[in-house]
């Protein structure tokens, strides 16, 4: 298919990162001037540019049929492209706006025709709406959770504990014991039944010095990050942190059984949500 326009994307970052760089593709996409005809290219040779690094994930959370049907291309590790190798975005996002797209630019909702080179973090950037628009959008295209469930789903709540890089690089404070009781007792008004918990962690010893607290059955996932991912996406009671990868698994998970998210308080509201 020949493009008349077509928005690249520099990846990123984990699975968060890349879920909040492609919601703001699409969201440039949606104001194009050329939106049926508008491609999304998606770089992954950056993935791996930092002490940590990373894999393009997004072709194992969603469905072959989302990429077919959104006209989404994920570039192999060895495409790369001028524009990101000297970071044109970051230095002329506020000069050259209908050009190029970072943290600081002010295009995202502007009804463009040109090419856009698109190269930030973009954390909560958009409008609620906005944001609502595209987790019910990527939520129909999901795949679903097919690894081992140690529970019964029913009366079970699903952890998400971090813990290496937020106490390692001091980024953000994570969230400690009292933060998970609490939670734990907000999420028993809404079902007294509850009675175990599987928590996906990044640190083990970290995760586990909490859960001898929470007096409740409880297993560790110790699956792929992809897995982690999908199961707090499909499970009906969650406790989250602050972190960008459980807040997207949340947002855009199954939305017909109505889950209940306990999390911080935040700037976008999620489905279910009972603030902390």
């Amino acid at each position: 298919m020949l493009c008349q326009q077509i928005i690249h994307v520099r990846l990123s970052g984990g699975i968060g990162n890349q879920l909040f760089q492609l919601a703001v593709a699409l969201q440039i996409r949606d104001h194009s001037a050329n939106a049926p005809d508008t491609a999304i290219y998606l770089y992954t040779h950056y993935l791996n540019k930092y002490s940590s690094a990373r894999e393009c994930v997004l072709k194992s959370l969603f469905e072959p049929l989302f990429f077919r049907d959104t006209n989404i291309y994920i570039q192999p590790p060895w495409i790369t492209c001028g524009y990101f190798d000297f970071r044109f975005p970051r230095f002329f996002g506020g000069i050259l706006p209908s050009k190029y797209v970072s943290n600081n630019s002010r295009v995202l909702s502007l009804y463009v025709k040109a090419n856009i080179y698109v190269d930030g973090s973009f954390v909560w950037q958009l409008s609620q709406p906005d944001y609502d628009r595209i987790f019910a959008f990527m939520s129909s295209y999901l795949f679903s959770y097919c690894g081992k469930l140690s529970f019964n789903t029913s009366n079970t709540c699903v952890i998400h504990i971090r813990g290496t890089d937020f106490l390692q690089l001091g980024l953000t404070k994570p969230e400690h014991a009292h933060y998970y009781i609490r939670s734990l007792m907000k999420l028993r008004e809404v079902n007294p039944a509850l009675d175990a918990c599987q928590i996906v962690t990044d640190d083990i010893p970290f995760a586990s010095t909490i859960a001898r607290q929470l007096q409740i059955d409880c297993c560790f996932a110790c699956d792929t990050d992809v897995n982690d991912f999908l199961l707090l996406a499909s499970s009906m009671y969650r406790i989250i942190p602050a972190s960008s990868f459980s807040m997207w698994a949340c947002a855009i998970g199954p939305r017909s059984k109505k889950p209940v998210t306990v999390c911080p308080l935040q700037d976008i509201h999620l489905p279910g949500q009972i603030l902390f």
